[in-house]
């Protein structure tokens, strides 16, 4: 909502010099752009008044004027005339131009009574009845045309992000956003069009002309697919499955020989006479159990024969492929 911003531009008239405005106020709407001054002080006294029901609707209120001592003359005459609109102040309920929004009222008859004092009437109609006149110290009728009058200009207040309006809605505008036209609120519930809402830091007001609601369903999926867990079980050392490599052992220059006798027997003949250089050799030693039974029993003799099953370079260093990437194609390549 709007807020008066001061002006010192003023019609007819000296006696006003300039406007201070100590509280642009807060809660105008856009088309709250009229100041209106009370307590004149440069208006004719009421002295009088009486209404007569002209209908149901419609009442004629006579006002008498104080005047000068020798009356109104035509060389001074009355500071009104028929069809003038005139402010009336202080007068009473349904009497004076408050109980109308602060309007004027159009004069419909005056008795001007030349050199009679006190004795000048004029007259103007209201739409309601009136009620019984408090009091006559502050009467005063002033012609419209003697009203100081002043050019407003109203500024767009602004809501701050993050405060609560109506003591209850929080704003989630962004924060470096000017709010004026637009908030945004998570729980719309509770407001409808046409409440008044108010921020509570910064007294801005401003009431409900349009509501917008939105909602969404949102299927959210990967931009790349990763699976996740373990694809073998190599290395889990909680696995039952696994057991320790023994790369001294199984690698590939190593050879054993599988015989019945131990390695004690064999093994310097086979260093001298067979024996490769570079590799290492082991034993599987073959326990063979022998029947207690008796009867005819055949006797095979044991042979050396040492298989060589395949040829290693010492100098080759094997390279192993165990992970795969995935290019903004979607094509797999291996990771060197």
């Amino acid at each position: 909502m709007p807020s008066a911003t001061p002006t010192r531009r003023l019609r007819r008239g000296n006696t006003i010099d300039n406007i201070s405005i100590l509280n642009p106020g807060n809660g105008l709407g856009r088309f709250d752009n009229k100041i209106v001054f009370t307590e004149n002080s440069n208006g004719v006294k009421i002295l009088s008044a009486s209404s007569v029901q002209e209908s149901p609707s419609l009442f004629t209120i006579s006002l008498t004027l104080e005047t000068p001592l020798s009356g109104f003359t035509t060389s001074n005459p009355p500071p009104f005339k028929v069809d003038d609109e005139i402010f009336v102040e202080n007068l009473g309920l349904n009497y004076d131009s408050s109980s109308y929004s602060y309007n004027t009222f159009k004069v419909v008859g005056i008795v001007t009574n030349f050199n009679s004092q006190n004795q000048t009437i004029i007259r103007y109609q209201v739409p309601r009845s009136v009620e019984s006149v408090i009091s006559y110290d502050k009467a005063f009728v002033v012609n419209e045309n003697d009203l100081p009058k002043a050019n407003v200009l109203l500024a767009q207040s602004s809501f701050f992000s993050g405060e609560k309006i109506n003591n209850e809605k929080s704003i989630k505008n962004r924060k470096d956003d000017l709010i004026k036209n637009i908030l945004k609120i998570e729980d719309l519930e509770s407001i409808k069009i046409g409440d008044k809402v108010k921020g509570n830091l910064s007294s801005s007001e401003g009431e409900v002309v349009k509501i917008d609601k939105y909602s969404s369903n949102l299927n959210i999926d990967n931009s790349f697919s990763e699976i996740f867990g373990w694809k073998e079980s190599k290395g889990k050392p909680s696995s039952n499955e696994q057991t320790l490599s023994d790369n001294n052992y199984y690698q590939n220059f190593s050879y054993s020989l599988k015989s019945k006798l131990q390695l004690s027997d064999w093994n310097s003949q086979v260093s001298d006479l067979n024996h490769i250089s570079g590799f290492k050799k082991f034993s599987d030693l073959q326990i063979e159990s022998e029947s207690t039974n008796t009867g005819v029993a055949n006797v095979s003799s044991s042979g050396l024969n040492v298989s060589i099953n395949s040829f290693g370079d010492i100098t080759t260093k094997n390279n192993f492929d165990l992970v795969l990437e995935l290019d903004r194609g979607g094509e797999a390549r291996a990771c060197a």
